[in-house]
């Protein structure tokens, strides 16, 4: 009686057992995938966020810009100071204009400095976005150059010529760009021809300024 009593309990004991049903078991493995895969695309977002957090040089904090590969040449049509439409075309490409009103709300947001306000609203402050103002210097300096080139007279003064030159110069020291120039094995050839440098995209930049407020 007493076995018969332990097969019974044994059997009892058996039916307790957490046997699941296969469609059960494949429901939970699904979603414990669905899960992982869940917390992975979370952690990778989370990664990205930490890294542009702690490398803010991947974007500028104004215009939002990022690096594209630019290989770099040693001699361009810029570079011809004769006369010549196409080179003319390609520097008059470039912006002239460099300043922009910017709203206090958002100079204070972008922890700008004050600056000084249009006569015909308070609330908004004259900047020169700094990219297109070097340009600018750029093109006035290459412009004293052509004139003389061609035996005229520079319509700009020294001293603005010289300002220009001290612009271009701070840019160079804040960039201080690092970059080693390959010498190619080939003769006739420059240091840095056809290497590929991280530059930003210049017209982007004049999108974006563009898309801001003129004086």
């Amino acid at each position: 009686m007493r076995g018969s009593d332990e097969k019974v309990a044994l059997r009892i004991g058996e039916s307790f057992s957490p046997v699941l049903p296969r469609e059960h078991v494949r429901r939970v493995q699904r979603t414990a995938l669905y899960i992982s895969v869940a917390l992975n695309v979370l952690l990778t977002v989370a990664l990205c966020g930490y890294h542009y957090r702690t490398n803010p040089t991947e974007l500028t904090p104004y215009a939002r810009l990022g690096f594209r590969r630019t290989a770099w040449t040693f001699s361009t049509p810029y570079g011809i100071l004769d006369q010549n439409n196409e080179t003319e075309r390609l520097w008059n490409s470039y912006s002239s204009n460099s300043a922009v009103t910017i709203d206090s709300a958002t100079a204070k947001l972008w922890k700008l400095p004050v600056a000084k306000s249009l006569s015909n609203d308070a609330n908004v402050g004259l900047y020169h976005v700094s990219g297109l103002y070097s340009m600018n210097c750029l093109k006035r300096l290459r412009e004293a150059m052509v004139q003389s080139q061609r035996g005229g007279t520079p319509i700009e003064t020294s001293s603005e010529l010289g300002h220009c030159l001290d612009v271009l110069r701070q840019d160079l020291d804040c960039l201080s760009d690092d970059t080693p120039m390959y010498t190619p094995m080939h003769a006739g050839t420059y240091p840095g021809e056809g290497q590929l440098r991280k530059c930003r995209d210049r017209r982007r930049l004049e999108k974006w300024y563009s898309a801001l407020g003129q004086p």
